[in-house]
């Protein structure tokens, strides 16, 4: 059953953020495996990778462009390039604003977890996780 703030004036049930729904509802539950500090540039090229900035399109144009004779003195961008430039555009830093928080370099927390595909209650009961 769900609560009568679910249900749009037609009876029909509201769409409502993830953010928004019950517990019993989850059906991802990220698992922690690792946290640590480090310095936003020490991040690696796979964990670049990691955080989703690159897609396949991206691979395709990279593949592409290698393949290519690349004029004297240019460079193909890496994944470490890809996420320093939305690293700046998520933190509002642009080229007219001079240097963004890329080359400030300032320590960030880097967590490691894990997607189990069931509701965090459930893995609970199951003895899945080891936290609270």
């Amino acid at each position: 059953m769900f609560p009568s703030k679910s249900y749009n004036v037609d009876g029909r049930l509201r769409w409502a953020p993830s953010t928004n729904m019950p517990r019993w509802a989850s059906r991802l539950t990220l698992v922690v495996e690792d946290v640590r500090v480090e310095r936003l540039q020490d991040i690696t090229t796979a964990g670049a990778i990691a955080e989703g900035v690159i897609d396949d399109e991206w691979r395709e144009w990279r593949e592409d462009a290698a393949n290519i004779g690349m004029p004297e003195g240019s460079r193909i961008e890496d994944e470490r390039d890809v996420f320093a430039k939305q690293w700046n555009t998520k933190s509002g830093a642009h080229a007219w604003d001079g240097p963004g928080s890329w080359e400030a370099n300032p320590l960030v927390a880097v967590l490691t977890f894990r997607v189990e595909r069931a509701n965090i209650d459930a893995l609970r009961k199951a003895g899945v996780t080891d936290n609270g």
